[in-house]
């Protein structure tokens, strides 16, 4: 079921007023019944490994309360099982073939073929959930749950179950435990948060997709200008597809009276790699710098451990996203990226003039435009299909600066009025924030008026475009990883 979706759109109102209609007790049942409906909708089947899932790490927190002895012993039976399931659903495959790629550049013959293996959505994010509240529960951070029913429904809870945010235990379950009141603030500031992240969807990422598409597909024909604007096409598709993800899955948390976390703080203004990753899927990176970077050393290492530490994390958060060497080398570019921004501040500690240099208006502008060009760099590994691909893209991008088909696409698109449309809205919102202490009035009715613009756009424009059938709508980027 698809946030997208027409079948979403009758699923969210039902949800949302049997749980306010309900006493306090019966929520968390109804709750995870309708969590598991959801992530049913797409392979019933798949319920089971989630329920697996939801079972191996409940258990392991009963297990580190019971027996304080036993803990490290406990907490690596949890590890192993959880990233055995991850491993054999999403890396079994890429192994295989990768074995046997291996064996026929030895002179070897191919003796296997891919395996039958159905990729359950969202297996990445809530197997990381149910390891982040393991984990949590050995070092003492968090109290193991014994309803088995809350613990059920913090890991499938359905908003941020397919693509994040990765909620932490603390986060979350004192939260399912309240019995917090109807709040008309946070209801609005759900429908908000709905409605932006369908604008971001439906009118720019999935109108970026087909220009992204079209240079991927074809980059032996590419101009140097196409070849550069399906880098950009993409760079801000996946941004807004995976931002209005997010967007939504916070609004409709919300709208039960929930708060999950912010995962996106405008990254493409960040300043440098560290900030960016600071600012892009941050309930992602904040998960491998607590579990993975620390655990190995994180900063506490000599100089050249803790640039291995950072290469050894972002190589694994690579391949996280994806069964395929591109994400691999994604994760090391940005590895190398991390590594060369550190030893780009010891080198201004030895350069004061550069450094307040970077501390200028000018300054901060080229350091967003050089980082925003690496990060952009970055994602043709992210999209292409092959590493040759990522290279033939890099090789056209060098070539003629004339207009071709690609950018002929986006011209003739109207993405970039929408852009502009969002933009606006973004500086009608802070406008607003500075009279809303003296005209409380006026704040509610901008809210009112941008929730109707924003759902008026979304119905109009989804309809008018030809090819866009309510019936099939475009999947998010982030539900094959």
């Amino acid at each position: 079921m698809l946030f997208n979706s027409t079948l979403f759109g009758m699923f969210l109102p039902v949800a949302v007023a049997g749980f306010w209609f309900l006493p306090f007790g019966f929520r968390k049942w109804w709750l995870l019944g309708i969590s598991y409906i959801f992530y049913m909708s797409a392979v019933p089947k798949l319920a089971s490994l989630l329920f697996l899932v939801t079972v191996i790490n409940y258990l392991t927190g009963l297990w580190l309360d019971r027996w304080p002895g036993k803990r490290k012993l406990g907490i690596w039976i949890s590890v192993t099982l959880n990233l055995g399931i991850l491993a054999y659903f999403k890396y079994a495959n890429f192994l295989l073939d990768s074995y046997m790629n291996l064996v026929q550049m030895l002179g070897g013959a191919r003796e296997f073929d891919a395996l039958s293996i159905l990729l359950p959505v969202g297996i990445s994010f809530y197997i990381f959930i149910g390891m982040s509240y393991s984990i949590d529960c050995y070092r003492g951070t968090f109290k193991p749950v014994r309803d088995f029913s809350l613990f059920a429904c913090f890991l499938s809870f359905f908003p941020q179950l397919l693509a994040g945010p990765i909620v932490r235990a603390g986060q979350l379950i004192p939260q399912l435990r309240t019995a917090a009141p109807f709040r008309r603030d946070l209801f609005e500031e759900g429908l908000r948060l709905l409605m932006l992240g369908l604008f971001k969807k439906v009118l720019l990422a999935d109108k970026l997709a087909p220009i992204a598409n079209q240079g991927f597909t074809g980059i032996p024909n590419l101009t140097g200008t196409d070849a550069w604007v399906s880098a950009l096409a993409f760079t801000f598709q996946i941004y807004f597809d995976f931002s209005g993800y997010t967007d939504i899955a916070r609004g409709c948390a919300k709208l039960f009276g929930i708060e999950l976390p912010e995962n996106f703080r405008l990254p493409y203004l960040a300043r440098n790699p560290r900030e960016f990753w600071r600012r892009w899927h941050i309930t992602l990176s904040t998960w491998l710098r607590d579990y993975l970077y620390i655990s190995l050393g994180g900063n506490r290492r000599s100089k050249h451990r803790v640039y291995t530490n950072l290469m050894i994390t972002m190589a694994l958060g690579g391949l996280w996203h994806g069964a395929a060497w591109t994400f691999f080398v994604w994760g090391v570019y940005h590895g190398l990226l991390l590594v060369m921004h550190r030893k780009l501040l010891e080198f201004c500690e030895a350069v004061p003039s550069l450094d307040r240099f970077l501390e200028t208006r000018l300054g901060e502008a080229v350091s967003v435009a050089t980082t925003f060009l690496l990060v952009s760099l970055g994602w043709v590994f992210f999209r292409a299909d092959t590493f040759q691909d990522a290279l033939s893209l890099f090789a056209a991008m060098a070539g003629s600066l004339r207009m071709g088909p690609v950018t002929e696409t986006l011209l003739d698109s109207h993405v970039p009025i929408f852009a502009a449309c969002l933009v606006l809205y973004h500086m009608l919102r802070v406008s607003s924030r500075r009279f809303a202490g003296f005209y409380p009035f006026l704040r509610r009715l901008w809210t009112y008026t941008a929730l109707s613009c924003l759902l008026l756009s979304v119905v109009y424009f989804t309809n008018y475009y030809p090819g866009k059938a309510e019936e099939h709508p475009e999947p998010f980027i982030y539900f094959q990883f």
